[in-house]
């Protein structure tokens, strides 16, 4: 299928509490991550399976953004509020912690803003900051999960931005790691089956093949043979994975043949060279084999991805793609009639 789709995930862990957010070790990783939701949406066009991308797992987010565990995420002035109440739940005694917390979302101006954003606007929403906790501050800047708050500060160190607000209901996209994002789209990447036809067919026998006679044998669907071609994107995050397939082969307990893309899509017709063909002469009949031979078409697939100036291989899908074919093979009797 080619095309444009949207598949989503939804991360939940209800009722998840709030990591240590006075803690500037908190920020820097360790622990486990904590629970929260994320709309996750991922954009696909090109060579795509809408069953597969119904199927197959997206993959985990780097990072993402969650609601605040505030009594209401939307309520601008009552997330301040909250906010204000915790920071001086810590006291002047907590001042490496105070200023943790204020470097995180830019406290008090952040908050105020956001109020004000809330009363002429459509509305906002607080929204705390997930990832994983293996990341340090640098690398959830650098991934392009957040920005700076304090950097190189004097009590906390390196702080990013934990806490942040964004339109009503609109979270940033998750940011997701551009070669886990590959691997993704050539899962559900539409590798057609090499499904055979042949010729000739002899009617009167169950449109058996000749025994010893070249078999023109080529694939139902051109696609099968045919460069396939998908891009996932996530946020900012894109990437297009391409997938070449290799010499078909197709094998039988009575013969067997490797044929180029080329030759797999000849259809037989009368007046065509056979050696543009894929062509199999079977040695001998199907009698005693219910429905015929059973002709396994293979075809491999090698695949790479691209983004940016980024790119490199992927691994194997599996690396072979196959589809079985019965196929009666039948003798063929010659009437004489004079002898000279």
């Amino acid at each position: 299928m080619v095309g444009v789709g949207v598949t989503a995930w939804l991360l939940a862990s209800p009722g998840a509490a709030h990591a240590d957010i006075s803690s500037p070790e908190g920020a820097a990783g360790g622990g486990e991550t904590p629970g929260g939701y994320s709309a996750y949406a991922v954009r696909l066009e090109g060579d795509y399976s809408v069953s597969l991308a119904g199927r197959v797992s997206l993959p985990a987010p780097r990072c993402w953004w969650t609601e605040v565990e505030a009594p209401d995420p939307n309520n601008a002035e009552g997330v301040r509020d909250w906010f204000a109440a915790y920071l001086s739940s810590h006291g002047p005694s907590s001042a490496g912690g105070g200023a943790y917390v204020q470097a995180s979302a830019r406290h008090p101006e952040a908050f105020d803003a956001a109020v004000d954003a809330d009363r002429e606007g459509a509305g906002v929403t607080w929204y705390k900051l997930e990832y994983d906790r293996s990341m340090t501050p640098a690398e959830l800047v650098g991934a392009g999960c957040t920005d700076w708050a304090v950097q190189g500060g004097a009590m906390v160190g390196d702080v990013p931005i934990m806490y942040n607000y964004f339109p009503f209901q609109t979270p940033r996209p998750p940011v997701v790691d551009v070669r886990v994002l590959a691997e993704y789209a050539y899962e559900v990447m539409n590798l057609v089956s090499p499904e055979l036809d042949w010729n000739p067919k002899i009617a009167g026998r169950n449109n058996a093949a000749l025994i010893n006679l070249p078999t023109w044998m080529w694939v139902r669907d051109a696609e099968a043979v045919d460069t396939r071609e998908v891009t996932a994107s996530v946020g900012t995050v894109s990437v297009t994975v391409t997938a070449e397939p290799g010499t078909m082969l197709v094998r039988s307990e009575a013969g067997s043949a490797s044929c180029d893309a080329s030759q797999a899509t000849t259809s037989y017709r009368a007046g065509r060279d056979e050696s543009s063909a894929c062509t199999v002469s079977f040695s001998k009949e199907s009698y005693g084999v219910e429905g015929g031979f059973a002709v396994v078409a293979e075809v491999p697939w090698t695949a790479s991805w691209r983004s940016g100036a980024e790119g490199g291989a992927l691994g194997p899908r599996p690396r072979w793609v196959r589809e079985t074919t019965s196929v009666p093979v039948s003798g063929s009797q010659a009437l004489v009639t004079q002898v000279n």
